[in-house]
């Protein structure tokens, strides 16, 4: 008779404790997946926002680029007839105030500051990754995991040359 109360005892215990842990666990894991879920989408819109930039920018240096030419071709031509004198012509006259240089630099500031935002969404969604797996592979949850079947993230592994801008350039 004490044995079957104790065993009453331990299995209205059990479930008292057992049934919120187990929807603790089972919350766990969903919050786990949605960050890591969150995470993958950051990624996809850095990588997206970089392609727009870098497009949107090279376009720009394009055009700007064929107007310093331009430009500067248009000064040299004019001062062709003034040349009897040219060294003492050039150190009085004030060439344009080209401006190609700079937009150079600030994509390729602009492109660093976007690679390193992806790096570090990258990063974070491998940590999310981490802590999801290590939470799947550990007991007692990998049996909550297992009955509801989450299955394990992968990491992401990239190719340095998959995100280069190379057909940006070519035109």
């Amino acid at each position: 008779m004490v044995i079957w109360i104790s065993g009453i005892i331990l299995f209205v215990v059990l479930i008292i404790w057992g049934i919120p842990w187990w929807i603790r666990t089972y919350n766990e894991f969903k919050y786990l997946l949605t960050r890591a879920e969150r995470e993958f989408a950051s990624i996809d819109a850095v990588i997206q926002r970089r392609w727009d930039n870098l497009h949107a920018l090279s376009q720009i240096m394009k055009s700007y680029d064929s107007h310093e030419h331009t430009t500067l071709k248009e000064v040299v031509e004019a001062r062709k007839p003034q040349q009897s004198n040219g060294y003492v012509n050039a150190l009085l006259e004030q060439y344009p105030d080209l401006k190609a240089n700079e937009m150079y630099s600030t994509l390729m500031d602009m492109d660093s500051k976007l690679e390193s935002q992806l790096t570090q969404v990258r990063l974070a969604y491998n940590y999310s990754s981490q802590r999801y797996n290590e939470l799947m592979r550990t007991f007692p949850y990998n049996i909550v995991a297992s009955t509801h079947n989450f299955e394990e993230l992968e990491y992401l592994k990239f190719k340095t040359e998959t995100y280069l801008p190379k057909a940006i350039f070519e035109n």
